[in-house]
């Protein structure tokens, strides 16, 4: 563990801007990776859905394109719980949103489409889908978020990837 990178994960899960700004103050490493959970503090926010932490930790320059040891990247991580805001932010902020997972696991290559479409989150979606998103992007099996989308029964998902030109004859391998 790093100085500070503890405490500043921490601070950065509850929630807690002066302590956030006062570790970052006296060099807390930004991008220390928790080692029970696998994530960066911004990892961790997006997951939180704390818009607050996020916008301080991209105003630091925090890494948008860490993984962690969880292998996703943090746009994929906020997406796959439905944070609109916090997926719009990491966008804006120049998050890759081709990213795939790259941890050797039955979501390997899976995108931030992917998971919102497979949680049902229809505007993260949307937003994603807009900011140029592969509506046809494939796992190594051949999943898509279209087959993800149809698995869950997320109907207005199905709708948006349907309209974006999804293939509805995808197949998996």
């Amino acid at each position: 563990a790093s100085p500070g990178g503890d405490a500043l994960y921490v601070a950065c899960k509850q929630g807690q801007p002066r302590e956030i700004r006062r570790l970052l103050s006296v060099g807390a490493d930004i991008e220390a990776v928790n080692s029970v959970e696998g994530l960066t503090s911004l990892m961790a926010a997006a997951m939180l859905g704390r818009v607050d932490v996020v916008d301080i930790l991209l105003a630091a320059q925090a890494n948008i394109r860490a993984t962690g040891t969880v292998g996703f990247a943090t746009l994929a991580l906020a997406s796959q719980v439905g944070h609109l805001v916090i997926v719009q932010r990491l966008l804006a902020s120049g998050a890759d949103v081709h990213a795939v997972n790259n941890k050797e696991c039955t979501s390997r290559g899976s995108t931030a489409l992917m998971m919102a479409s497979q949680n049902g989150h229809d505007p993260v979606a949307q937003c994603l889908l807009s900011a140029g998103a592969k509506v046809d992007a494939a796992v190594p099996d051949g999943m898509t978020a279209l087959i993800t989308a149809s698995k869950s029964g997320h109907c207005a998902v199905i709708k948006t990837l349907l309209s974006a030109g999804a293939d509805v004859n995808a197949a998996r391998n």
